[in-house]
């Protein structure tokens, strides 16, 4: 006996709280209707806070939840030098200890290092262009398990201080500045 009133009773707030909410919609379209300016102004901020939500839940799960685009990104680490005496942390290291580090690993299966690069990239008939970059080791494509569209990726010796140039191209650099011609690509 005592669930069937329960039950009753569950019934019938239910039903209060649905004609509540209809009284309510109804006292709200009312006074909407009256005022309209309120009305696009209300509209237009609950658009804009549902647009602003989406974008920030958006780049959120592109940035925290989306795996890296690399093959086995899940044991991909990020490995910085600190200078305790002059209070440096997380920073950059140089070649040399980057050579140092990789003969001396013991923990890390492989290791690569990058940097940001900036060049200008000039040709007779055309005005120069500032190209944005990165200098990489010779290993760190294969590292990621990237492979290029076209030609091939550094090898050994073709990275380090007094290593000959070698670039390897994005495909809009390629397009833009080389005109997509294969005869650079090797």
């Amino acid at each position: 006996m005592e669930r069937i009133d329960s039950r009753i009773i569950r019934r019938e707030r239910r039903a209060e709280w649905w004609s509540d909410l209809r009284r309510d919609m109804q006292v709200g379209a009312r006074s909407l209707r009256h005022s309209p300016g309120f009305a696009v102004t209300a509209i237009a901020c609950a658009g804009l806070g549902i647009g602003v939500t989406a974008a920030i839940v958006s780049a959120a799960h592109a940035i925290l939840v989306r795996p890296l685009p690399y093959r086995d990104a899940h044991e991909l680490v990020a490995v910085y030098g600190e200078h305790a005496v002059r209070g440096y942390q997380h920073s950059n290291i140089s070649w040399p200890d980057y050579l140092d580090w990789r003969e001396q690993n013991r923990t890390l299966s492989a290791l690569g290092i990058w940097t940001w690069d900036s060049k200008t990239l000039s040709a007779d008939d055309a005005e120069a262009e500032r190209v944005n970059g990165a200098m990489v080791a010779a290993n760190l494509f294969h590292l990621l398990g990237v492979q290029p569209a076209r030609g091939r990726l550094f090898v050994e010796g073709e990275d380090g201080e007094n290593a000959a140039s070698v670039v390897l191209l994005g495909d809009d650099l390629w397009k833009r500045s080389f005109a997509a011609d294969t005869g650079i690509v090797r």
